[in-house]
């Protein structure tokens, strides 16, 4: 829950209806409180019974765009705290938000989808 610097807007029953892991964190991003929290509560959320220690299989594209997102949700982050225009910071989060999508298989383009099949051999 974003703007926890200001006094909440929302009622203890919308927010316990957003579910266990978005009920919480609350963050400013004005201030930067809670972001801490925000990214343990996501590497947390995301390993689930597994440890960081078992590792990961990720392919190459997996590991580019997951580093883009991070590049792009920084570089917004440094945007927002150097007063850059809200048009900046929104570009580079839908920068983060389409490399996300894209993983997700969510837009599925030609490029993409001839980057995941050319690792694969298809018999005819």
């Amino acid at each position: 829950i974003n703007k926890s610097d200001l006094p909440s807007r929302l009622s203890a029953e919308a927010v316990a209806g957003l579910g266990t892991f978005a009920a919480a964190v609350k963050i400013s991003a004005l201030t930067g409180e809670g972001l801490d929290k925000l990214k343990d509560s996501i590497f947390e959320f995301s390993l689930g019974d597994s440890t960081p220690a078992e590792g990961y299989a990720a392919t190459s594209r997996t590991v580019e765009a997951l580093s883009g997102v991070v590049s792009s949700v920084d570089a917004a982050s440094t945007a927002l705290s150097g007063f850059a225009g809200i048009d900046v910071v929104c570009a580079l989060l839908a920068d983060a938000a389409a490399l996300v999508a894209a993983l997700l298989g969510v837009d599925a383009t030609e490029d993409l989808l001839d980057r995941i099949f050319s690792d694969f051999c298809v018999g005819k």
